[in-house]
């Protein structure tokens, strides 16, 4: 959001004084934002209908085993087919938006350090999560014991859980790297959907059949409460105006980002008091 609110000021402009977008974005990731707020307005009013009628295998206390395993293969399944979209349809062509300044080409890096920096990411990545875990435990119980929502909690940690993004967002922005800096921030937003989503719903399945993690009473294993339908139901709308900003023009202007602002300020601000 940082990237999308500074962008008309530095993204290259046409004559009408709007930042224009690589195509990548436009076609891809507005797809890939439509099918998330689909995908995520469906499952929060099902899982809602379930809690309200008391419905389902495991009478509106949850999700089962087989449920996360179905939701979490579909949306890989859309990830993999956009990668192989992104690779097939703009791995060669010029991406960059009309009337916007081409980058230059230069050598390609050889795949040793790719692969070894990816390597080191993996395994940081793997310890900082325990790290994050656990500092999420601990800042959820203090934040409890001091009369706050556990939605406060949530918020910074993930403010925390993302500075890694957010700083080679911002490093890219001020190179002027803008393409780079957009395409970071689209991936950010689209891999929670798609990746991180779905990777979390598999593994909470394949723990409960291993016995790692408890069943709810009733079976179920993802429990329907205001967390879970909460960050479903509130994420359409923001991401319906994502979509919307992209995917009408290919452009950005200065009212769809005051209104992505406003829309997730609300979002936060009432998860925060009522959460």
């Amino acid at each position: 959001m940082v990237v999308l609110r500074s962008a008309p000021e530095s993204l290259p402009k046409n004559e009408t004084g709007h930042a224009l977008l690589p195509s990548a974005i436009t076609r891809l990731g507005a797809d890939l934002l439509a099918c998330a707020a689909g995908v995520f307005l469906a499952l929060g009013t099902m899982m809602l209908t379930l809690k309200v009628f008391d419905a389902g295998d495991h009478r509106g206390e949850g999700l089962g085993a087989g449920d996360l395993y179905a939701i979490g293969i579909a949306l890989l399944a859309v990830q993999v087919v956009s990668v192989r979209e992104l690779l097939s349809r703009f791995s060669s062509a010029d991406t960059t938006a009309p009337g916007a300044a081409k980058a230059t080409e230069g050598p390609r890096p050889p795949l040793g350090p790719i692969v070894m920096y990816g390597a080191i990411g993996m395994a940081g990545s793997f310890l900082g999560g325990h790290a994050v875990g656990d500092f999420a435990d601990a800042l959820v119980d203090a934040l409890s014991h001091r009369g706050y929502s556990e939605m406060v909690g949530a918020i910074i940690v993930s403010l925390f859980s993302g500075i890694a993004s957010y700083l080679m967002i911002a490093s890219a922005h001020f190179k002027k790297k803008t393409d780079l800096a957009l395409s970071n921030v689209s991936g950010a937003v689209t891999q929670m959907p798609f990746v991180v989503l779905p990777c979390t719903l598999i593994m909470m399945a394949t723990f409960a059949r291993l016995g790692v993690i408890p069943h709810l009473p009733h079976g179920a294993v993802l429990a329907i409460d205001l967390e879970t339908t909460s960050v479903l139901l509130l994420s359409f709308p923001t991401l319906l105006v994502l979509w919307k900003s992209i995917s009408d023009d290919g452009m950005v202007s200065k009212l769809e980002t005051a209104v992505m602002v406003s829309v997730f300020g609300l979002i936060i601000y009432f998860l925060v008091q009522h959460g």
